[in-house]
This record gives C-alpha cells, structure tokens and sequence, in this order.
C-alpha cells in the first residue's frame, strides 16, 4: 500500500521558501535542530534536514535527490574567527591555507590524518548539527578537536569589539571561532559586512569547496520512514517539484512580495533584513541556492557517507 499523504517538515528560513512558497501542506519548524529531532521522533515523515542528521539516521534520501545546497558560496552558513590579537589573524589565514585539497589526503587513506592535538572553541547560536559537524571536520583534518559551546543566538548581533569581549569572558585568550546559519547569519552580514570584518569569515560552502572541489550540500529530503522505494508513491515530490517550478517562473515583484510576507511572519531577523538589505539581493540569495541536485551533489553526500565514520 502506498504512503500518499506524507507529513513534511522543513525549517522555516528563507532558503527553504521556494520549496513551501506554493505547496502548503509543509509544517515549518523553527530551527534544523528542532526539525531532526521531529524526523527522529516520527512527527514527520518527509523532512528538509541536515543532511549529516539524516545519515546519522539512515534515512533514504527521496527521487529526486532534493535539499538545500551551494556549488562556491552560499553567504548565510558560515564560521566567524574572533580575532584578540594578530597572531590570532595569522592563525586563522593558515587554517585557510591549509584547507585547500584536504580531501585528497583523507578519503584515500581510510582516515590518515592529524590527530587532534590543539582545542578551537565553536561558539554555536544554535546551528544545526550539519554545519557544526562539517567545520569541525575540516579543522579535524588539520590536527585540531572543536569544542562547542551553545551561546545565545542574539551573540549573531554583537559588534566585532562586543563579541571579542563576550568571547574573551568565555573562553580566555584562547582560539575561539562564532558559527551562525539561516536568516541570522543573513542579519549579521547586514550589520556588520564581511569587506568590514577585522578577520575571516569562511563561507561553509567555499571551505568546503576548497577542501573537497565538490559542492556543498546542507538539507536532504529524506524519507524518514525508510519505507521500501516500490511502496512510496513519486507523486508525495511532485508539490516540491512543482513549488520550485512556480518560484522559478514567478516575477521577482511578486517574489519579493512572498519574501516580505514571509520573513515577516517568521524571521526574527526581518526587520534588521528587509530595511538593511535591498530585496534584488534577497532574491539573488535565493537564486544562488540549488535545490535539485545533480551528480556532483550526489558526490558530495556520498563523500559525507564516508567522511562520517571517521569523524563521528
């Protein structure tokens, strides 16, 4: 018997709107974690999460492969060095440095890399378990162990000298690192611009790139029932599919219009977006995210497959 009425779940960021804009039988969820953990519980039964959570689950991805990804950047995952001193800065230019090919000497190998030697702390607001467990990865193979730290999101919002202060009275002078994602890391982008950052800020998806020449993959559909696949109907994607066709062909008057009312309605960032940033660059967020993956993207969760049992 066919599953014709799966319940889906996605979260409710702007990345995500193309999928939920003209299909309303989606329930939204306020952050990725809260998403996985419905998924897990069997609350939904079709869900956009991260990706790494789904593997986690062993979860069966659905057909088409769809999600929320990024072939060089994506602007609203990324990691914010904090910088307290220029040794600091130096620190952070070299693990850029050295990111670059690192997959090459991992996957090949079985997992011959660095052990973890050097402690970086991850100011977390609240991310999903993906984008955490990616940085973390990366810095992994470089030698060095991430610990994390949940902080309030509203640290998404501290000046440059506010957020070196927080993080000084957290951790000491040691290496620490802010990590913000979805529509906060949009609003901190409006208020405190990267081309006026007094460090990096590494975009998960060019890190990633740089590590792997692969683009970068962030939410899975999964089939959270993991039902065989003659027993689940193609017709339970078509309300995605056709949701991103509708978006596609929509004018960007109206797109915008779609934004507006969304972000108002469920961004706490809203106010700081719709009056810091122009909606053409909004919408041109929007057009830079790829939702139905082609075989690269494939490449990239495999690779994850591989990747997640030697830096569980």
């Amino acid at each position: 018997m066919k599953h014709q009425n799966p319940k889906k779940g996605a979260v409710a960021y702007l990345n995500m709107l193309p999928y939920f804009a003209f299909s309303k039988n989606i329930t939204l969820f306020k952050s990725p974690r809260e998403l996985n953990d419905a998924a897990r519980n069997g609350q939904v039964t079709q869900a956009c999460m991260s990706a790494i959570a789904g593997i986690q689950a062993d979860f069966r991805p659905t057909s088409p492969l769809m999600g929320i990804g990024a072939r060089r950047h994506v602007q609203s995952v990324y990691l914010e060095p904090i910088a307290l001193s220029p040794e600091d800065t130096e620190f952070w230019s070299k693990i850029q440095e050295q990111n670059a090919g690192g997959l090459a000497h991992v996957v090949p190998h079985h997992g011959s890399f660095r052990a973890p030697q050097k402690v970086i702390h991850m100011l977390s607001t609240g991310t999903s378990e993906h984008s955490e467990w990616v940085f973390r990865t990366l810095l992994q193979v470089q030698g060095f162990r991430c610990q994390v730290h949940r902080v309030p999101q509203a640290w998404g919002l501290k000046s440059f000298a506010e957020l070196r202060h927080a993080a000084k009275d957290l951790v000491g002078n040691e290496k620490c690192a802010l990590l913000v994602i979805g529509d906060p890391a949009l609003a901190r982008e409006a208020l405190f611009p990267c081309a006026a950052a007094e460090n990096l800020r590494f975009d998960l998806a060019e890190f990633w790139f740089s590590f792997s020449q692969l683009p970068c993959v962030f939410a899975v559909w999964f089939d959270t029932q993991n039902l065989p696949c003659d027993t689940v109907s193609k017709s339970n994607d078509l309300p995605l599919v056709e949701s991103l066709k509708m978006w596609k062909s929509t004018p960007d008057f109206q797109k915008g219009q779609i934004v507006e009312s969304f972000l108002r309605k469920h961004s706490a960032s809203a106010e700081i977006l719709l009056n810091s940033t122009p909606m053409e660059s909004l919408l041109a967020y929007l057009d830079n995210i790829e939702f139905i993956f082609d075989d690269e993207f494939e490449k990239t969760l495999h690779t994850y497959q591989q990747l997640y049992p030697l830096f569980n």
